[in-house]
């Protein structure tokens, strides 16, 4: 009977805790394991790219590899990973468009200080620039929508602070984004648009393209684990009766 009952109360727990845990980041589906990967467009490299994590696109051409380097899986055109990626791509991006707003953000991203557990969205379609560091803090999930293109300039850079990591960290672009000459980009970009990587710039995440091209240039990419949303602080059970036990727990973003 104690084992029924631990192995009942250890499923509902991972029930309830992988509940908490994917509530609130977008489910990426296959996506996930992607670096790089666009449902409608060409894929293409130029120089000594190194890829950590599957690559590939659904409809388009594919080259560079070699020279590129990857360390994952090419998925191509016809291939069933490559259809159900699209899917999912879409799927996830779609998702973002029904987050409340919770903080507008300027269209320039320099200079700012976002914190977790917050939606970030914009109120104009200006072009997005990043002409400096954008700083990101907390551990919990940053979702940052922005309304048009997004464009970072040389070496600028996304620097995480105070527990945040890429894998938390989601920007959906209504529009093509394109890192600037030995930028440093983190974070899993779900763009409406191509995606451009100038020279030596590096991208700690995902480059996931609803309908664009993909181009890479000398660059660096490091897909990133599974998203955290929350941190869970403590958890008790208790046993009230020979069946019933009391789960409490709680959680920070």
């Amino acid at each position: 009977m104690k084992k029924n009952l631990f192995l009942i109360l250890s499923v509902s727990t991972l029930v309830c805790l992988k509940s908490l845990v994917f509530g609130q980041a977008p489910n990426l589906g296959t996506a996930f394991d992607f670096a790089l990967f666009t449902a409608n467009g060409a894929f293409t490299n130029t120089g000594a790219s190194m890829v950590i994590g599957d690559i590939g696109t659904n409809v388009g051409a594919f080259s560079g590899f070699p020279p590129g380097t990857v360390v994952g899986n090419i998925r191509l055109p016809g291939s069933p990973e490559a259809a159900q990626a699209a899917i999912d791509v879409v799927s996830a991006y779609n998702s973002l468009n029904s987050r409340p707003c919770g903080t507008i953000i300027a269209p320039e991203l320099a200079g700012q200080t976002l914190m977790s557990g917050i939606v970030y969205c914009q109120n104009t379609a200006a072009p997005t620039t990043l002409n400096g560091t954008l700083t990101l803090s907390g551990t919990g999930i940053f979702i940052i929508k922005l309304s048009s293109a997004l464009t970072t300039a040389t070496s600028s850079s996304i620097v995480l602070i105070n527990g945040a990591t890429a894998n938390n960290v989601f920007f959906q672009v209504d529009g093509a984004v394109t890192l600037g000459t030995g930028s440093v980009f983190k974070g899993t970009k779900l763009s409406q648009g191509a995606i451009v990587l100038n020279t030596g710039a590096s991208l700690e995440g995902r480059g996931l393209s609803v309908a664009g091209a993909i181009t890479l240039n000398n660059n660096s990419v490091t897909n990133v684990a599974r998203p955290l949303p929350v941190t869970l602080v403590s958890f008790t059970a208790k046993p009230l009766s020979i069946q019933t036990v009391d789960l409490a727990w709680t959680t920070s973003l």
